[in-house]
C-alpha cells in the first residue's frame, strides 16, 4: 500500500489510520507481528540532500488484541505500553520515534499448553480431532499437560 500525502502547510498535521488484519507467525515460541516500516517521509527520493530542512513529528500505535492473557511481550525499542487491561488481553503501544524495525513478540499464557479439540456428530462412530501445539523450549508442567475441549 502506498499513500502520498502532500500540500501540508508549516504547522499542520494529518492523521492516517490503517487497520491490518493478518496472521501471525509463530517464531521461536512466539507470536510475532512486524508494523510495516516505512510510514515516514523520505525526503532523498526527492533530491533533498539536508532533511533538517523538513521536520515532522512522527507517531505510531498498536493495539494487541488476545482471547489469552498476553506475557513476554517485546515490543520496539522506542516504543512504550500506553495502556492495558487487567486481564492484559487487550495491550497498546505507542512509539513517537520512526524506525526501521517494529517487531513485536508475544506469548499468550494459554498458547504454551497443548489443547486437543474434538467433535462428534451425533449418531456417527466418526470423530474429528486437532492438536494445537506451538513449538516452544519452556518446559510444560506435567499436571497442565493437555487441555481437552468438546466443541459441539
Amino acid at each position: 500500500m502506498t499513500v502520498k500525502l502532500g500540500n501540508l502547510l508549516p504547522g499542520q498535521s494529518a492523521t492516517l489510520k490503517a487497520t491490518i488484519i493478518s496472521q501471525l507467525e509463530i517464531v521461536c515460541g512466539n507470536y510475532f507481528y512486524a508494523l510495516p516500516s516505512a510510514f515516514f517521509p523520505d525526503y532523498k527520493k526527492h533530491g533533498v540532500k539536508d532533511k533538517n530542512n523538513f521536520l515532522y513529528e512522527f507517531t505510531s500505535e498498536a493495539r494487541i488484541l488476545s482471547t489469552g492473557r498476553i506475557c513476554n511481550l517485546s515490543i520496539p525499542e522506542e516504543a512504550e505500553i500506553v495502556e492495558k487491561n487487567e486481564d492484559r488481553t487487550d495491550i497498546t503501544v505507542r512509539s513517537s520515534k520512526a524506525g526501521r524495525s517494529n517487531d513485536f513478540y508475544y506469548r499468550t499464557v494459554d498458547m504454551m499448553i497443548p489443547t486437543l479439540r474434538y467433535a462428534k456428530k451425533e449418531g456417527s462412530d466418526k470423530i474429528a480431532v486437532c492438536v494445537n501445539l506451538v513449538p516452544t523450549f519452556d518446559p510444560v508442567q506435567p499436571q497442565d499437560f493437555f487441555e481437552v475441549v468438546k466443541d459441539e
